[in-house]
C-alpha cells in the first residue's frame, strides 16, 4: 500500500480526509418518468430490493437463483506447502464458517447472499473482514472471519482509508450504537460495472438496474393475466342501459360472493330489465389490453433473451434452448466459448481475487476447482495442431526452430521445453553420464552446523549407508501437530465433548507414535515394519500417555487455556510424547550405533551445552534417558533444536550431564 499512499498524496482529485464529518442525511432527488430513483440517490438500492421481491418478478429471480446456486456449489481448495499445513486448516475452517458458520449457512450461504447482492444492488456486495483491533484501524494479526454487510445500513464515504460507514442494528436490550467508520482492511466491495463519476464513489450498474424495465414489464403483464383469469370484472369503463335497480344488483352480487368469513367465491350477477320488451345494454371498454396479434410464448422468449443480456449470461442459463432439450452441439460449443468472459466467469474471478488479496496470507492460495471439459478438449486439439505444425517445420528447418515455435505459441509447451534458465531443452550431441551424488560426511554436517570436526579422530562414512538426518521424521511431526491443534480447537469451541476429545487424542497418539517409531527404524537402517518386540514397546509408550490425555481434558473442559497456550500445546506434546518413540525406533534398529549430541541453531539450556559433543551408543543414550526434548533437559517442556548425528569409527566420549 506504499504506492497507493504516494498516489493519494499526488492525485489531482479531491479526496475527503479520513476524519471528515459527512452529512447524516440521505441524498433525495425528485424524479419523473422513472421506474427507480436516479443514480446517487440512496433510496435506489431499497427500490431495487422491493422490485426484486415483487411477487410477479419470477423470471428474473429464477435466473438470479440459478447463478447464485451454481457459484455457491462450485468446489474450492486452498493450496499451501507442507510447512503451512496448520495454516491451511485454519483458513479452511474460516471459510467453512463464513457468515458465522451454521447460523448463516457457512461458505455456501455467504456466497449465495453475496452473489445475490452483487446482481441486485448498485452498491454491490459489501463484505466485513473480521479481525482484532479498532474498527477504523487496520486489522492486527490474522483475519478471523468474513460476513455480509447489510447494504441498507451502509453508506459509501469516498474516503480511501475508511470507505464505508455502517449503522449497526440495536442489540436485544434496545441499546443503539453510533455509526461505525470501517477501515479499508475491514471491508471489501465487489461491484458490477463501477462507474467513473467521482460523486458516486464507485457505484455500479447491477444486473437488476439494467433489467428494471424488463422486470416491470413482466410484473404488469402477469397482473394483467391474473385480472383476465379471475372472476372479477377487469378495470375499465362500462356503459349500462335498461337495467332496473343497478346499485341493488351490485350490492347483492358482492354480498353473495363473500361467504364463510370473507372467502371469495365465483358467482353470477342477476340483472332485471327496466323495460322488459327491450334488451339490457352493456358496453365495456377495458383500461388495458394486449397488443394486436400478441403471442405470450414469443413474448416470454424475448423476455428471456433480454434478461439473459442484462445478467450477462446465455439464454440457455435462464431458459432451455428451444432447438432441443439441451440445445444443439453447435450452440453448446458457442455458449461455452463465451462463458469465461460472462457473469459466471466474472464472479469466480472476483471471489478468487477477494479471498486471495483480502483474507489469505501470501503463502496460501484459494482456487475454485472448476472442471472445464470443453476447455481441456479445446486445449488438447490446439496443441495437437501446434505439434503437427512443429513437426513439419522440423523437416523444413531445424529442431531448434520447431521447438522455438512451440515455446512462442503455447505456455504449456514452454513449461516443458524450457529449463530453469529459460533455455531450450534439446538432446545433446555428446551426452555425458550423470554425475554421482556426493556422500555427506560428518565434517560437512558439522561445518554446516558451525561445529568443528574433532581433530584427533578420523571421520569416515559407510558408502552403502548415507548419513541420516532429521528430515525423515519432519512430515510426521507436521501432521501430528496439525491434527492435535485441530482436536484442541474443537474442544475449545465445544464441537466435541470431553469423552470424544479423549478418544480423538488417544487415536492420534497411537497413530503417530507408531509412525515416529517407524521413522526411527528407517533412520537406524531398518526399512521394515516394527516386529513383535517393537510393537510391545510402542504399546507400553502409548499406555503411558493415557494419564496425560486425561489431564489435558480436565484442563480444557474445566479451566480452559489461552490462545497462546493452545498454539504451543501441539509442539509440546510432540516433544514429550511422540519424539521419544522416534528415538526408541532408532535404538531398536541401531542399538550399538555411535551417536553424537549436536547443538541446533537456537539458544541452548545448560544441560544441552553439557551434552554437546558427547558420543555414546544409542542404547546407552536411551537407557540414561537423554535425547533431544526429554524431561531431563533444563529447556523442557519447550522445543529443543538439538539432534543426534551418527558417527562412524569413533569411540564413546563424555559422562552425560
Amino acid at each position: 500500500m506504499v504506492l497507493a499512499k504516494q498516489a493519494l498524496d499526488k492525485t489531482v482529485r479531491s479526496i475527503p480526509d479520513k476524519d471528515a464529518v459527512l452529512p447524516q442525511t440521505f441524498l433525495y432527488t425528485l424524479w419523473r418518468s422513472r421506474l427507480l430513483p436516479p443514480k446517487g440517490d440512496m433510496r435506489r438500492d431499497r427500490a431495487l430490493m422491493e422490485l426484486y421481491y415483487d411477487d410477479f418478478s419470477w423470471l428474473f429471480r429464477g435466473a438470479v437463483s440459478a447463478i447464485c446456486k451454481q457459484i455457491a456449489s462450485t468446489p474450492y481448495e486452498l493450496k499451501g506447502d507442507k510447512e503451512h499445513k496448520i495454516l491451511v486448516r485454519y483458513f479452511e475452517d474460516l471459510l467453512s464458517h463464513a457468515e458465522f458458520g451454521d447460523f448463516g449457512g457457512g461458505f455456501y450461504g455467504f456466497i449465495s447472499r453475496g452473489v445475490l447482492n452483487f446482481l441486485r444492488y448498485d452498491t454491490g456486495w459489501l463484505i466485513e473482514i473480521i479481525g482484532d483491533g479498532p474498527i477504523d484501524k487496520p486489522i492486527t494479526g490474522r483475519v478471523k472471519g468474513i460476513a455480509m454487510l447489510d447494504n441498507m445500513r451502509c453508506r459509501l464515504t469516498g474516503i480511501p482509508e475508511t470507505p464505508v460507514d455502517y449503522w449497526p442494528l440495536p442489540d436485544p436490550t434496545g441499546k443503539r450504537y453510533g455509526v461505525q467508520r470501517m477501515h479499508r482492511t475491514r471491508v471489501a466491495r465487489l461491484v458490477d460495472m463501477p462507474d467513473s463519476l467521482e460523486q458516486w464513489y464507485g457505484l455500479g450498474d447491477c444486473a437488476l438496474s439494467r433489467a428494471c424495465s424488463l422486470v416491470n414489464q413482466q410484473i404488469v403483464m402477469d397482473q394483467y393475466n391474473i385480472q383476465r383469469m379471475d372472476d372479477l370484472p377487469p378495470a375499465g369503463i362500462m356503459a349500462v342501459s335498461n337495467v332496473k335497480n343497478w346499485d341493488d344488483a351490485m350490492n347483492l352480487y358482492e354480498a353473495s360472493r363473500q361467504r364463510d368469513n370473507g372467502s371469495v367465491w365465483a358467482n353470477v350477477m342477476y340483472l332485471n330489465n327496466l323495460e322488459p320488451d327491450k334488451p339490457i345494454g352493456l358496453q365495456f371498454e377495458p383500461f388495458a389490453n394486449v397488443p394486436e396479434h400478441f403471442d405470450y410464448q414469443k413474448y416470454i422468449e424475448i423476455q428471456v433473451k433480454a434478461v439473459a443480456l442484462a445478467l450477462n449470461v446465455d439464454p440457455q442459463d435462464v431458459w432451455p434452448l428451444t432447438q432441443g432439450t439441451l440445445g444443439t452441439g453447435t450452440q453448446s460449443e458457442i455458449l461455452h466459448s463465451k462463458a469465461a468472459g460472462k457473469m459466471l466467469g466474472t464472479l469466480r474471478t472476483i471471489i478468487t481475487r477477494f479471498i486471495n488479496f483480502f483474507v489469505l496470507p501470501d503463502s496460501l492460495e484459494f482456487q475454485f476447482k472448476f472442471a472445464d471439459a470443453e476447455q481441456d478438449r479445446d486445449t488438447a486439439e490446439t496443441e495437437k495442431v501446434l505439434t503437427d505444425t512443429a513437426l513439419n517445420m522440423k523437416q523444413l528447418f531445424t529442431p531448434e526452430i520447431a521447438a522455438q515455435y512451440l515455446v512462442n505459441t503455447s505456455d504449456r509447451m514452454a513449461d516443458v521445453l524450457l529449463d530453469e534458465q529459460g533455455q531450450l531443452r534439446l538432446p545433446s550431441e555428446d551426452p555425458k553420464p550423470p554425475e554421482m551424488p556426493q556422500l555427506i560426511t560428518d565434517a560437512d554436517v558439522q561445518s554446516q552446523e558451525g561445529i568443528p570436526a574433532p581433530p584427533d579422530e578420523q571421520t569416515t562414512v559407510d558408502s552403502e549407508t548415507p548419513l541420516p538426518t532429521q528430515k525423515d521424521v519432519q512430515a510426521t511431526r507436521l501432521d501430528f501437530e496439525a491434527d492435535v491443534s485441530d482436536a484442541i480447537q474443537a474442544a475449545r469451541d465445544s464441537d466435541v465433548n470431553r469423552r470424544r476429545f479423549g478418544v480423538i487424542m488417544r487415536g492420534h497418539i497411537t497413530k503417530y507414535m507408531r509412525k515416529a517409531f517407524e521413522d526411527g527404524l528407517k533412520k537406524g537402517g531398518v526399512p521394515e515394519p516394527p516386529d513383535d518386540e517393537d510393537l510391545k514397546t510402542i504399546a507400553g509408550m502409548v499406555a503411558a500417555q493415557s494419564q496425560f490425555v486425561t489431564g489435558l481434558g480436565d484442563t480444557l473442559f474445566k479451566d480452559g487455556i489461552t490462545d497462546a497456550q493452545a498454539d504451543m500445546k501441539a509442539a509440546q506434546w510432540w516433544v514429550v510424547s511422540i519424539q521419544p518413540a522416534y528415538h526408541a525406533g532408532i535404538a531398536s534398529a541401531d542399538k550399538n550405533g555411535m551417536y553424537e549430541w549436536v547443538l541446533g541453531v537456537a539458544e541452548h539450556c545448560n544441560t544441552c551445552k553439557k551434552l554437546a559433543g558427547q558420543i555414546h551408543r544409542m542404547k546407552d543414550w536411551i537407557k540414561k534417558g537423554f535425547f533431544p526434548g526429554c524431561d531431563k533437559l533444563d529447556c523442557f517442556p519447550g522445543p529443543c533444536a538439538c539432534k543426534f548425528v551418527r558417527r562412524e569409527g569413533v569411540r564413546a566420549r563424555g559422562r552425560y550431564a
